[in-house]
């Protein structure tokens, strides 16, 4: 399907506004998605304390690639809820906006004034959207929660790694980046039914859930047959073949499902039809003997030919592979470069930047290509002028009560 130019359409949610007092990774991961689905997100920063995502490596100017990727899209207002001040232009602010997404400890937000029962009185119809590590209730609510914890804990890293050795990590912020997409979902679902009711509501998402959530099967698995699921490195669990094979010269991911998929392999590469073996014949077995048939009867006849050839004789049949890609090939990679992945982010003090653009591909509408980062208070006098209808005496003397300079 061809797609519309971007200036084609309206965006979802454009029209709300969302008061982001959000930090780390998972809430500002939520917010940039809301900013990207056309959302006005304020991006609440405390002028006595910067973003600490913002000197992160690599960094230009005290600007990281880590800062612009999740904050990217949003207008910055500096608030310091320790100030008069700046409890007055938070509320005044928060009138305007129709979400509120936080992502602090429990109880965190209230005890500055900006607990969901504080911000319902100011909007009634708020949608408010509270991200942390186990959730608003349970034993843990309380805990301080990164992502390595919430990995470990959710029992994501005690089925990944290597077959008979140590538990591992995923390699990017999983915990922080799944909660942070849950929440835009859901975010975005109660402002559908606000439409429909007239309602707001509360949202409480826990990092741990959704990791649960995420383990696929493997707690239905434990519920309904006791089986508790260990560690297989590069190897699926009930499949096979679906792992990493070798070639002449290269190791590359084949993966496989069901006997007619199986039989269609045997005849691409001319080789006897092993799903006719009783040790092969179904999925059970195969897993079962996994190894001898990967490595005494596939891998041989692989090794005949390159990776090159092996590519072209698997993608004439239909047969499903990949190959195992640095950063750096999957950014040089045709496929990559055609879905048009990676947007420009433009920096007032820097410059532009590329980045990782979200995966989204609408017929009438586009998401951003071309957006910008904000640095600190960057859009203090832009927001009161314009959303608070404030004149420049009145933003002066705002930020000065918080011991702020502000650029009008």
């Amino acid at each position: 399907m061809k797609r519309k130019s971007e200036s084609m359409g309206q965006k979802p949610l454009e029209g709300h506004r969302v008061f982001d007092f959000t930090g780390a990774k998972s809430g500002p991961f939520c917010t940039m998605m809301l900013a990207d689905f056309g959302a006005e997100v304020f991006d609440i920063e405390n002028p006595h304390k910067a973003d600490a995502t913002r000197k992160m490596k690599p960094s230009f100017n005290n600007t990281s690639t880590e800062y612009f990727s999740l904050h990217r899209g949003k207008k910055n207002v500096q608030i310091d809820m320790k100030y008069p001040a700046g409890r007055k232009l938070a509320y005044e602010l928060i009138k305007k906006c129709d979400i509120f997404v936080e992502n602090g400890k429990p109880g965190s937000a209230a005890k500055l004034g900006l607990g969901y029962e504080d911000v319902k009185k100011l909007r009634p119809d708020v949608i408010y959207t509270s991200i942390s590590g186990f959730g608003q209730t349970g034993p843990y609510r309380d805990r301080a929660a990164f992502d390595t914890v919430i990995q470990a804990m959710s029992g994501f890293m005690s089925i990944t790694g290597p077959e008979n050795g140590e538990c591992t990590k995923a390699g990017p912020s999983l915990s922080d980046l799944s909660a942070g997409i849950m929440a835009a979902l859901g975010t975005a679902m109660a402002v559908i039914r606000r439409d429909r009711t007239g309602e707001g509501t509360y949202l409480d998402l826990a990092m741990m859930d959704t990791m649960c959530m995420l383990l696929d099967v493997a707690i239905d698995d434990y519920l309904n047959s006791g089986h508790v699921r260990k560690p297989l490195g590069n190897k699926h669990p009930a499949n096979c073949i679906a792992e990493p094979v070798k070639c002449k010269d290269a190791t590359f991911i084949l993966q496989m499902f069901g006997e007619p998929m199986h039989k269609r392999f045997c005849q691409a590469f001319n080789m006897p039809d092993f799903t006719l073996d009783p040790r092969f014949s179904s999925g059970p077995q195969r897993v079962a003997h996994r190894d001898e048939l990967v490595h005494n009867i596939v891998e041989p006849v692989l090794a005949k030919y390159t990776m090159k050839e092996v590519a072209e004789i698997l993608e004439k049949n239909g047969l499903p592979f990949g190959t195992i890609n640095t950063i750096d090939k999957v950014v040089a990679d045709p496929q990559f470069k055609e879905r048009d992945c990676i947007i420009n982010v433009t920096d007032s003090l820097n410059g532009t930047y590329p980045t990782m653009g979200t995966p989204f591909k609408f017929s009438n509408f586009d998401m951003p290509k071309n957006t910008f980062c904000d640095q600190p208070g960057e859009h203090n006098a832009e927001v009161l002028r314009n959303v608070l209808g404030m004149s420049d005496d009145e933003i002066r003397k705002t930020f000065a009560s918080m011991d702020v300079e502000v650029k009008l």
